[in-house]
């Protein structure tokens, strides 16, 4: 197989396509052509762009990069989902891989998005042995009842590790946010839009599975 290892430019590239509410042409655009995605004919249906729609292993630090959501004009509405995957090897004994891609993304996010500051929730619940995750979220949104609650945030980053792998997951909302002077603002009624997105349910699935 093919081996495409990003650089931080085209890995930046990415997230500033997404966080800078560029519209879904170009972000599709964008991503297509970094990942190496042959555009379809129908390009109205969810699908993964990976290594197998690819027929290329797209990587950056050594994370195997997968795009699970992009957009569904069936609702018209978007939403990202985007996941990060390495397996575990001699080398991650000395070091932790993970922080490096999560440290990577919260500076994107904080040079797009006005006080686009990610901060800590603790899960509160019982992992395997050998096994951490973590849940980052937007820190403009916890003030929300709703979210001190759930932690709902339209910006969050889930990450775990184990003795075998390493998985970070980014989740955004564009239809919560605005853009002004070339900065992401999330809009006063975000949980309002959040709520009566297209994709509450799933969300809400999200927080069922990761019992947050």
């Amino acid at each position: 197989m093919i081996s495409n290892k990003l650089s931080y430019r085209e890995f930046e590239t990415i997230f500033v396509s997404i966080l800078s509410l560029e519209p879904i042409s170009e972000v599709k655009s964008k991503i297509y052509k970094i990942l190496h995605y042959e555009i379809p004919e129908n390009d109205d249906k969810e699908k993964y762009i990976n290594s197998l729609s690819t027929g290329v292993k797209s990587t950056y630090k050594n994370f195997e990069i997968e795009m699970r959501k992009l957009s569904n004009s069936r609702n018209e509405y978007t939403g990202f989902r985007l996941h990060l995957y390495k397996e575990t090897d001699i080398v991650d004994v000395f070091r932790n891989p993970l922080k490096r891609i999560v440290q990577d993304v919260q500076r994107i996010c904080e040079k797009e998005i006005k006080n686009g500051k990610l901060i800590h929730f603790n899960l509160g619940r019982n992992v395997k042995q050998n096994e951490k995750e973590w849940l980052l979220y937007h820190i403009e949104t916890q003030n929300s009842n709703c979210v001190s609650k759930q932690k709902l945030s339209p910006l969050s980053i889930y990450t775990m590790q184990n003795m075998n792998s390493f998985l970070m997951e980014f989740l955004f909302y564009p239809d919560c946010y605005i853009r002004h002077d070339n900065k992401t603002i999330i809009k006063n009624n975000w949980l309002d839009i959040l709520q009566t997105h297209p994709s509450f349910q799933e969300i809400e699935m999200y927080l069922q599975y990761f019992k947050i």
